[in-house]
């Protein structure tokens, strides 16, 4: 990788990761039943997360999420800082998004409160330059989750078990 391509890299990386600081926020702020559910599209290119609440995440795979329609906001990095399509949120901290979050996604929110130690850790494990994903068309896996870096990559092991049953369509 150049020097160039590196530094662009970043750039991306750190506009993505500002969604993971958010979520940090909000698990600060009593919200740790919030999870993530990262992923790559099939192209490969770019980087997608969608932020619900432990009751839409997988018993088998607490990284997967059970209903994509439900409960879920849903991030693309081709949004850039246009985090969850806000016009207002280009040049706003992750602490300021949490705010904003916990406003524009109440429901997501109310579902989301309450202490889930065992699960906040993750996001501290990928500090501060790696991007997690749970899932891509070339990367499943029910074993870890694999994450995006710019020298090299990281193995997560998964978080615990989320609530759901089973994915919509799959009972």
């Amino acid at each position: 990788m150049t020097k160039e391509e590196r530094r662009e890299f970043l750039r991306q990386l750190t506009v993505c990761r500002r969604v993971l600081l958010m979520v940090h926020e909000l698990h600060l702020l009593g919200y740790q039943c919030l999870r993530i559910c990262p992923s790559l599209p099939s192209s490969g290119l770019g980087w997608r997360c969608a932020i619900t609440p432990v009751t839409n995440m997988l018993r088998s795979n607490g990284a997967m999420i059970a209903d994509w329609s439900k409960l879920a906001a849903h991030y693309g990095s081709a949004s850039g800082d246009r985090y969850f399509d806000w016009p207002d949120a280009p040049g706003k901290g992750p602490k300021v998004l949490a705010q904003m979050f916990l406003g524009r996604f109440p429901e997501i929110a109310d579902e989301g409160y309450g202490p889930d130690w065992e699960y906040a850790w993750m996001l501290a494990v990928t500090a501060p330059n790696a991007l997690p994903y749970a899932f891509s068309d070339y990367h499943p896996s029910d074993e870890y989750i694999q994450t995006l870096t710019y020298d090299g990559t990281v193995r997560v092991p998964l978080p615990p078990p989320g609530e759901a049953e089973s994915e919509v369509g799959l009972e």
